[in-house]
């Protein structure tokens, strides 16, 4: 999926962050990697990364979320409520419960973000990878280094596979 941009909402970011949102957008990979370092201005990054997603004008059902969320820590659904970026938000258990007993269908296109993404469970990230992959979606997967140890962990090695 490539989501188009408006160069107005790059004008107000810095290099790093118009690059960052650039390779995001226009890249045809289903799992995208993220790593927010501090100083990054993570609102306006995901804020013009959710614009982007709206102006797809390839899936025009405005009914079904088209940027969903599942922050897999207690400080990112807290980030996630506080700063509203996605259509839907909800825990990554729910989300493939709905999708597995097809009360939801996420259309092509959609954007899955998943916040504080190197502490998902295995089972989770392997299923999510794989939906996106074969939907055509788009999974998203944000972290921020810090010093927790071990420093290896399953999203560090899907960076090297990807």
């Amino acid at each position: 999926t490539d989501y188009p941009l408006d160069p107005a909402t790059l004008e107000h970011l810095d290099r790093s962050h118009r690059n960052a949102l650039t390779a995001i957008a226009h890249s045809l990979q289903a799992v995208q990697s993220l790593h927010l370092y501090p100083g990054a201005d993570k609102p306006a990054l995901l804020a013009a990364l959710a614009d982007a997603v709206h102006r797809d004008t390839r899936a025009l059902d405005t009914a079904r979320p088209r940027v969903l969320a599942l922050p897999a820590t207690p400080h990112a659904r807290e980030y996630a409520a506080t700063h509203r970026y996605a259509d839907t938000t909800t825990t990554v258990e729910r989300a493939r419960t709905r999708i597995q007993d097809k009360r939801w269908t996420l259309p092509r296109g959609t954007l899955v973000i998943v916040d504080d993404a190197d502490h998902l469970h295995p089972d989770h990230l392997c299923w999510l990878a794989d939906h996106a992959a074969a939907t055509n979606t788009k999974l998203l997967l944000i972290s921020t280094p810090d010093h927790r140890l071990p420093a290896h962990t399953l999203t560090t090695a899907a960076d090297h596979l990807l």
